[in-house]
């Protein structure tokens, strides 16, 4: 037992590891021996927990997203006691990451950008996409279907037209991903500004307040 948690310990050591390289060498470019410097072992350990670097930046991002989907976890409870404070959390936390930590942005972009360009057919490509981060995607989604669906049971939410709980959640993977992109394309003032009129747009579509609109 106690052999085994020190070798998940020292995997997910490499793992984080190698998280750190790329954020700071770029992920074409980091290399088994910064990565095994950073962890403070030897490069040959690195492949007796990975048969390839390949092998390793698809653990080390499997890792990531893992995290974060923990993290996220919570927000669960919390959207069965208030999904709008729920929601309006998630938005803030967002466009506080884009601006705070765009490295980690970056990275996720970065691995998007190596399974895009890692074939030459579309179908090969959409199924590396599908398997690596398509369970990712889904589990976003998911969070924002529990959102929807437990605000418009609560009757906190209303939404305009007619939407269900699925369209709502689309939508607002849909504004998630457009604050995302503000990172590359604007300066810290206008993506705050962006984001918040896209949060605000979200809870206009719901038929409700965001928690910090007092007006």
């Amino acid at each position: 037992m106690l052999g085994s948690r020190s070798r998940q310990e020292k995997r997910e050591k490499i793992l984080q590891a190698a998280l750190a390289a790329y954020a700071r060498y770029g992920i074409h470019r980091a290399t088994a021996r910064q990565i095994a410097e950073i962890a403070q072992i030897g490069k040959s350990t690195i492949f007796e927990y990975f048969k390839s670097t390949d092998e390793l930046m698809d653990a080390a991002f499997a890792y990531y997203m893992q995290k974060a989907k923990d993290m996220r976890a919570a927000s669960h409870e919390k959207a069965g006691r208030d999904p709008a404070a729920s929601l309006n959390a998630y938005f803030d936390n967002l466009t506080a990451l884009i601006i705070q930590a765009p490295k980690e942005l970056l990275l996720i972009s970065q691995y998007i950008t190596a399974l895009l360009s890692s074939g030459a057919d579309f179908a090969g490509v959409k199924g590396e996409y599908a398997k690596k981060l398509q369970p990712f995607a889904d589990a976003l989604l998911d969070e924002f279907y529990l959102i929807a669906e437990t605000g418009m049971k609560a009757g906190v939410f209303r939404p305009c037209g007619g939407l269900n709980a699925m369209d709502c959640a689309l939508a607002l993977n849909a504004f998630a991903r457009e604050m995302q992109a503000q990172a590359f394309i604007q300066d810290e003032a206008d993506i705050m500004e962006v984001c918040q009129r896209l949060k605000r747009t979200a809870f206009c579509m719901l038929g409700a307040r965001d928690t910090d609109n007092k007006e």
